[in-house]
């Protein structure tokens, strides 16, 4: 079954230190770039959700991307959630509280921001012989969201 992963992109950038401090584009832009690997041979529906506005636009074929202008990220990702939970197989991927408590009602997986970092073992991303390399084996991915 194909899964829709939701991202909440602010909550995940801190816990990333190849994503922060950067400035707010960088980080995001960091953030999609390491995701792409990350999902790129997954058949999941992966959505990022940011707080604020598009400002420069990031560009990504594998990911889809959502700014929430002038409402709270977290609302669109609860809608999210509230919308989908019956007809799709969610993960949720964040530490916000009230974000994770909405999703274990609905019966999503859950991974914390802080789990997601470690289970990859996201390193930086700045030598360019280590980028090269996966960041994560496709197994790992496959036993992260179950993937066959």
């Amino acid at each position: 079954m194909v899964r829709k992963i939701l991202i909440d992109g602010n909550n995940l950038i801190p816990k990333i230190s190849s994503a922060r401090s950067k400035g707010k584009n960088l980080s995001r832009a960091d953030l999609i770039v390491l995701l792409e690997r990350i999902f790129f041979s997954s058949k999941d529906s992966v959505v990022i959700f940011f707080d604020g506005f598009k400002n420069e636009e990031i560009k990504s074929n594998r990911i889809k991307i959502i700014y929430s202008d002038k409402k709270k990220a977290d609302e669109l990702i609860r809608r999210e959630i509230e919308n989908n939970y019956k007809s799709q197989k969610i993960v949720v991927i964040s530490s916000d509280h009230e974000i994770i408590n909405l999703a274990k009602v609905c019966g999503c997986e859950i991974v914390r921001s802080e789990d997601f970092e470690k289970r990859f073992k996201i390193k930086n991303q700045n030598k360019t012989e280590e980028s090269e390399k996966p960041i994560i084996s496709n197994e790992e991915s496959k036993k992260m969201f179950g993937l066959k």
